[in-house]
């Protein structure tokens, strides 16, 4: 059945990459979390900054729409949705194809929508859809695997144009939710959030715990830590645990912190987003590497020694590093 869905939709007739008199270009993120659509506003002023006439799109979903909202580098928001493809039929001139897979339900909508060039990253080998099978693509970026999001452009025609732009990360600002997340906070103190928790990894309560007493035994009574998404086993003496927050809320507090403690997820490019210092723990491998923190921004990252394939394993990180990596960001504030 596959091999005959490759026939009937994988085989598209190739485009030639053609800059000049360039209208248009529409994003498929990696996925639907909140990190990947906050990556994904670097990408889009590289574009825009290229080519600033040039309309963008991104396909969105209920779950990160609100983290492109009000992007100036994106025109338009488009439902990940079936019909939505349908309804885009041929009218982008590069389609920028970030999901990890070839999956036969992609397969097929990309055949309705038809872009004239279609631009497809490194995508994962499966034993019948792979980059070999599957000819629905004009250009093959395969990048390798340290190589960070933001840099992923670099390895498409696109390379020439976008090579001298900084990138950054884009997250409007709410003023209604910055005044209650300020709110959380109590005055003339320094404000460390914590972000213990990823979607696939965090740190163990003794862990943070330890960063945390080493920190309140140094600065005492200049510091007030506020925790993330707490569970009732993540209880900490004198670390008050943040509310229930919607997106923008979370957003906003994120960039109420003076400082933020996290895991590799969201929280660290909300920091980036918002320039906000970050200590980060990740896991020590080439896939972590890619969405590692933004690059010249103010954050530091600690990794376990030892190089591993999996990007959830970060037990056996060097904890007083961490905790040093805190104390260079609270320093500066003192």
């Amino acid at each position: 059945m596959k091999k005959l869905l490759l026939k009937l939709f994988a085989d598209k007739k190739k485009a030639v990459f053609n800059p000049n008199g360039l209208k248009s270009v529409l994003i498929r993120p990696v996925g639907n979390a909140i990190g990947d659509a906050i990556t994904m506003t670097a990408i889009l002023k590289q574009l825009k900054t290229a080519f600033p006439s040039i309309k963008t799109g991104v396909f969105v979903t209920e779950r990160n729409i609100q983290a492109l909202e009000g992007c100036p580098f994106a025109d338009k928001l488009i439902p990940l949705k079936a019909i939505s493809y349908l309804k885009n039929r041929k009218k982008w001139d590069v389609f920028l194809d970030f999901t990890p897979t070839f999956t036969t339900k992609n397969i097929i909508l990309d055949y309705f929508l038809a872009p004239r060039c279609a631009i497809c990253f490194s995508k994962q080998d499966k034993k019948i859809y792979n980059k070999n099978t599957v000819k629905n693509y004009d250009f093959y970026a395969d990048a390798p695997k340290t190589a960070h999001i933001t840099e992923l452009l670099s390895f498409t025609p696109f390379a020439p144009y976008v090579k001298d732009i900084k990138p950054g990360y884009f997250i409007k600002e709410n003023p209604a939710a910055l005044k209650k997340a300020q709110s959380l906070w109590p005055e003339g103190k320094i404000k460390i959030l914590l972000a213990p928790r990823g979607s696939n990894k965090e740190i163990n309560k003794t862990d943070l715990g330890i960063i945390v007493s080493a920190l309140k035994d140094k600065y005492r009574g200049n510091l007030s830590f506020l925790m993330l998404n707490a569970k009732d086993s993540y209880s900490l003496e004198g670390v008050k645990n943040a509310p229930p927050l919607n997106l923008r809320e979370y957003f906003m507090l994120v960039k109420s912190a003076d400082a933020v403690i996290a895991v590799d997820s969201a929280s660290v490019h909300i920091a980036n987003a918002f320039n906000v210092p970050v200590a980060t723990v990740y896991a020590n491998s080439p896939a972590a590497k890619r969405w590692a923190p933004l690059k010249g921004s103010k954050s530091l990252v600690i990794m376990p020694e030892s190089e591993q394939e999996s990007n959830t394993e970060i037990n056996g990180f060097d904890v007083m590093r961490a905790v040093s990596a805190a104390e260079y960001f609270i320093k500066a504030m003192l």
